[in-house]
């Protein structure tokens, strides 16, 4: 089975943005508009890794990052990687409310394909 990324965003520039450099990278993914959404049970267990954008309205990406933590293993079975994916330098809390791995915005397709080659093992 190959691995799915599930990219989290709410600004559709920035989905785009992922989802083009993830097809360069042969990467399959699944996009959802806000942290809401990725903590819904089906788009969870659709991916093995998150690229979770920080900063969303309804439900920002450190409060979906808990919630996650709180029940992945219960309702997929597996613990997900989550790389936050964000334009202000908040590594610390990214890592405090349960990431593995941080970027900051604008990401080069390079970091990205690094980040992947990295935790897609």
């Amino acid at each position: 089975m190959s691995k799915r990324v599930l990219v989290v965003d709410d600004d559709l520039a920035g989905r785009k943005v992922t989802s083009r450099q993830l097809e360069l990278l042969g990467i399959p993914h699944h996009a959802v508009t806000c942290g809401t959404e990725a903590v819904e049970h089906g788009s969870l267990c659709c991916c093995h890794l998150i690229l979770m954008n920080v900063e969303m309205p309804d439900m920002n990406g450190l409060e979906a990052t808990k919630s996650i933590r709180e029940q992945e293993l219960v309702i997929c079975g597996h613990r997900h990687t989550i790389i936050a994916l964000t334009g202000t330098d908040d590594r610390k809390a990214c890592l405090d409310a349960g990431m593995d791995d941080y970027l900051q915005k604008p990401i080069l397709l390079k970091q990205l394909r690094s980040a992947m080659d990295k935790w897609l093992l």
